[in-house]
């Protein structure tokens, strides 16, 4: 399928960046869909001796894959033309959260960008907002909700407390992952550092 898709340069004629961003979320909804049928078996008690482990290690190559496919895209640059008004002023990176297995994955530019040490682990969904100034927390809360609720993609821009006490200023772009059905079964998004006119731009934008 990648063949056919993607023979010499994809289709659409997307850079090689926003490519490996498709291939980083079809991993991710491999990963679900694995997890899924996993828990289908062991619930219907068709899970044979040893399969566990065959089970288990296919999510760990789709986790690793993933962040193979992340540590790739993170080597091409971003491409200036599709940034528009909001360059990143330092890397960006992707995180994903899961509702049916409540496991959450961060890109290790997540961490850079919040100004969180990655050996404290990422933070739930319910958690996320505690790293924003208190005035700004509605935003990302109203963001979430219209994502895992309403299934539409949303974007906001917000200040983050960093750990020495300044604050810097985070875009957070997402969008809902849904099953066959519709339901939504986990959150992506894509994380980048703006600048203060930057932030203006955004926040003009998210109130049209």
């Amino acid at each position: 399928m990648l063949s056919s898709d993607y023979p010499d340069r994809p289709a659409s004629g997307l850079p090689p960046r926003d490519v490996l961003e498709g291939l980083v979320a079809r991993a991710r909804r491999m990963r679900e869909d694995v997890d899924a049928a996993h828990r289908d078996e062991e619930a219907a008690g068709r899970l044979r001796r040893g399969r566990r482990a065959e089970w288990s290690a296919t999510v760990r190559c789709l986790d690793d894959l993933a962040r193979r496919l992340e540590r790739l895209r993170s080597t091409f640059p971003v491409d200036a033309p599709d940034a528009g008004p909001l360059l990143p002023a330092g890397p960006y990176g992707t995180a994903h959260w899961s509702l049916l297995t409540d496991r959450v994955s961060w890109s290790d530019e997540v961490f850079a960008v919040l100004g969180r040490p990655v050996r404290e682990g990422p933070l739930t969904l319910d958690e996320l907002p505690s790293l924003l100034v208190p005035q700004d927390q509605p935003l990302l809360t109203a963001a979430v909700t219209g994502c895992l609720v309403d299934g539409r993609p949303a974007e906001c821009v917000y200040r983050v407390n960093g750990p020495d006490g300044t604050r810097r200023t985070v875009r957070m772009t997402a969008e809902p992952v849904v099953d066959a059905d519709g339901g939504t079964v986990a959150m992506r998004a894509v994380f980048q550092r703006v600048g203060g006119a930057g932030r203006e731009q955004a926040l003009a934008r998210g109130g049209r």
